[in-house]
């Protein structure tokens, strides 16, 4: 089957998985609220805020902009490890600017819906990742540490994903192979020293891998991302990558450490997912949470990001239409 034809068939299952997920998650909170209805229901976790809230939650959105936009930058790397291709044809060349500006006018959104319902200051303790729930004291980096190990490790499956299917087509173009490495190698640096940064003391490092709050949050947000997120960044940025046909994905393996090292990431982001997940089961995480109603804590989380979802994808096809230039 031609590579281009192929990709094209993972994108579409990738989105559809997607989709399904998100319509499972709206039939459960329509028979949670007992409506056909639910937008302006009580749906959310904190027992205040409604669908049409939840979907619209601007403040949310905001501390989430910096773990989105590395992992909308690192499935875009990835993808251009990934197929390697040449230059894009005329509009995929010049098209870089327009996903630029559609960027800009989702993140201004975002901090615009923000700056109006909750002012300015709060604004600026979200970027500054000071903020997690509602009820909690601001604490330097904590919602920064709420990810630290469940966005890493998707990064990580990202950098894997690229691997595996490099494994068995290789693009023309090596220049933009290597491109893609050194862009997700960024994103791996970038992730380590913000972690760093937003560290309030060596010692707070090790909320994320024992504290059953922090696995709580992070194994949720690890479910949420792995069947939405991630499958709609890699979905669309394979839709719109100007992917060469099979007969020009024949080129020599000359990157064949960098396939291993990408295979290791991906075995590495699976291992520390699981290690969230089990460690989260163990701990009785649930109990930590804002209500224990499991519905109510899974489902509605799915429309809380709904900015991600944009977000994510919008990064992806920008670094990989700017690498085209």
């Amino acid at each position: 089957m031609k590579t281009a034809l192929w990709s094209r068939y993972l994108a579409w299952a990738f989105l559809g998985v997607a989709a399904l997920v998100l319509i499972l998650s709206f039939v459960m909170i329509c028979l949670h609220a007992a409506s056909a209805w639910p937008w302006n229901a009580i749906v959310h976790e904190d027992g205040k805020t409604t669908l049409l809230g939840t979907i619209f939650y601007f403040e949310h959105a905001t501390r989430e902009l910096p773990v989105d936009l590395l992992l909308g930058v690192a499935i875009g790397g990835s993808a251009l490890f990934a197929f390697s291709p040449e230059r894009g044809a005329g509009k995929s060349e010049r098209s870089w600017a327009i996903w630029f500006w559609l960027a800009v006018i989702v993140c201004l959104t975002i901090l615009t819906g923000a700056t109006l319902r909750v002012g300015p200051r709060v604004v600026i303790d979200n970027l500054l990742q000071l903020k997690t729930r509602p009820d909690a004291e601001l604490e330097w980096g904590a919602h920064w540490r709420y990810h630290l190990l469940s966005r890493f490790a998707l990064i990580l499956i990202s950098i894997g994903l690229a691997g595996v299917i490099r494994t068995f087509v290789r693009g023309p173009s090596e220049r933009k192979a290597r491109l893609g490495l050194v862009i997700v190698l960024g994103v791996v640096v970038a992730y380590g020293l913000l972690s760093l940064v937003f560290a309030n003391g060596l010692a707070s490092l090790g909320d994320p891998f024992s504290n059953p709050l922090y696995l709580g949050h992070e194994a949720r947000e690890l479910f949420t991302h792995a069947l939405v997120t991630f499958p709609i960044g890699w979905g669309i940025c394979m839709l719109l990558l100007p992917i060469p046909p099979a007969e020009r994905m024949t080129q020599p393996l000359q990157l064949s450490g960098a396939i291993v090292g990408s295979l290791a990431a991906g075995v590495l982001g699976l291992i520390m997912g699981s290690y969230v997940c089990v460690e989260a089961l163990l701990s009785k995480a649930v109990a930590h949470g804002q209500t224990t109603d499991l519905v109510t804590l899974v489902f509605p989380h799915f429309f809380e990001h709904s900015f991600t979802y944009l977000i994510v994808p919008i990064t992806a096809v920008l670094v990989c239409r700017f690498a085209l230039r």
